[in-house]
């Protein structure tokens, strides 16, 4: 059994505030914290809305970058002949959706902080499954991992 494709058709980063603050010589970033939520289930199963919000500050005390972005895109699903739960296409449109999403944020913020006095800080990497199963709180609107 194949797993569905999912295609990214478009995004826009919809908010975006960036700023180095700076605390002294010391320099630190806190881990990024990532918050996904989608829109209502298409009708169709095919085209799906998600949305990704990144959080970053400096340490405590430390000079660093503080930041907050979201970016909104439109996923299709093309699930061939299979015919997947809603929950699961919810599930692959979150994780892949994030997934994408992340990788763009990742790129924008290197390219913008690169003329900052911090200079170019890339975004740690994030695995999306685990931001996925810490936000499941049965919001419809925050994601969950499809019952097994």
């Amino acid at each position: 059994m194949m797993n569905p494709r999912v295609a990214l058709k478009d995004f826009r980063i919809t908010d975006i505030e960036l700023r180095w603050v700076h605390a002294g010589k010391e320099t630190g970033q806190s881990a990024p914290v990532a918050t996904i939520s989608q829109g209502p289930p298409p009708a169709d199963g095919r085209q799906w809305f998600t949305q990704l919000g990144v959080q970053l500050d400096p340490s405590e005390g430390k000079s660093g970058y503080h930041l907050r972005i979201s970016v909104a895109a439109v996923l299709e699903i093309d699930s061939g002949n299979e015919e997947p739960s809603p929950d699961k296409l919810a599930y692959l449109a979150a994780l892949n959706g994030a997934t994408i999403m992340y990788g763009i944020v990742r790129a924008e913020v290197a390219s913008l902080t690169s003329n900052f006095p911090g200079g170019r800080h890339v975004l740690q990497t994030i695995y999306m499954d685990e931001v996925i199963r810490d936000q499941s709180t049965g919001d419809p609107e925050k994601p969950s991992p499809p019952n097994q």
